[in-house]
């Protein structure tokens, strides 16, 4: 259905993001047969988390799988007019795959910081959920295969007495979380909620928390971080140091990072922001004026409108 929406309306460039492997080599394919330039918009390498997870699922018949996805995927980013990477981490990779470094730009992403104004901790949607005068962390977002909901268990358990740990999510974390965790205390599973309340939910907590397992930093930069960052709150960041969220909160002195195999470290990190109001408004100050200073949507539009240009009119530059 793409494939016949796209060539529908006879674009001059296609921009291609967050479609699975398999389906985005085929569109790929049979975009170049009609002549139609497209732009690898590179969120995640799939190929590697599609390798992690073969291999430890499949043994040597997995490295097979994460081979051939591998080619897949190179043959994908080789055959764009241009790659937009949004972290440059994912340089190396792209190098390793012999993409020209001309066809290479760093567009980094951003949350939509106008549409997520300061809401007061104390707000409708805390009421509403009974999360009024307690101490609340919250990890809102995808909860799948390249985090560990156990994470989020081990902490909600250590957390200090009287807190409760939010979750609000869907899919395979989250039914492990209900299978696994259910009966853990202070620990509260909740469903994806409207976008409009998005600003209230996420202003609920008094720290907002993203996890990502250590094999998974290669290829996954966690955007979820954006959105806590427009809501003002301190984050936890249970992820290795060299993933580019982890240098984010650093850079902008919006949290704490803890590698994520360190449960000790993590759940003294959490009582530690638990217990000073002082460190948490210091940090949820930062994280909003980072937000404000480096969202900025109307920016990221004409670095992508100038791309685009180049590519239709066949002579693209090697800087947006």
């Amino acid at each position: 259905m793409s494939a016949r929406a796209i060539l529908a309306a006879r674009p001059n460039v296609a921009v291609l993001s967050n479609i699975p492997l398999l389906s985005l080599f085929i569109l790929t394919l049979l975009l170049r047969t009609r002549r139609v330039p497209y732009v690898f918009w590179h969120q995640d390498i799939y190929s590697e988390a599609i390798r992690v997870i073969a291999r430890d699922r499949f043994g040597r018949l997995g490295w097979l799988i994460g081979w051939v996805a591998g080619r897949v995927e190179r043959q994908v980013a080789r055959g764009a007019a241009a790659v937009v990477a949004i972290s440059d981490t994912f340089i190396e990779q792209l190098d390793a795959w012999g993409v020209q470094k001309s066809k290479v730009h760093v567009v980094p992403n951003w949350g939509a910081v106008d549409e997520m104004p300061l809401r007061p901790r104390d707000n409708a949607w805390a009421k509403a959920h009974g999360l009024v005068g307690m101490p609340v962390v919250m990890y809102a977002g995808t909860l799948g295969l390249k985090h560990d909901p156990s994470v989020i268990s081990r902490l909600a358990q250590t957390a200090p007495t009287g807190s409760r740990t939010v979750v609000v999510s869907e899919g395979k974390g989250r039914e492990w979380l209900e299978s696994e965790a259910g009966e853990v205390p202070g620990l509260t599973l909740l469903d994806y909620q409207p976008y409009e309340q998005l600003p209230d939910m996420l202003a609920s907590a008094d720290v907002l928390l993203v996890v990502l397992e250590s094999n998974a930093s290669r290829y996954s930069v966690p955007s979820k971080v954006l959105n806590y960052f427009c809501a003002g709150r301190p984050v936890l960041a249970l992820l290795p140091h060299d993933n580019a969220v982890a240098h984010m909160v650093e850079a902008a002195e919006a949290g704490v990072v803890v590698a994520p195999g360190d449960a000790d470290a993590a759940s003294a990190a959490l009582r530690n922001l638990l217990s000073s109001t002082a460190a948490r408004d210091r940090m949820g100050t930062a994280a909003r004026r980072y937000a404000e200073r480096t969202f900025d949507v109307g920016r990221v539009g004409e670095r992508f409108e100038s791309l685009l240009c180049e590519i239709k009119n066949g002579r693209q530059g090697k800087d947006l």
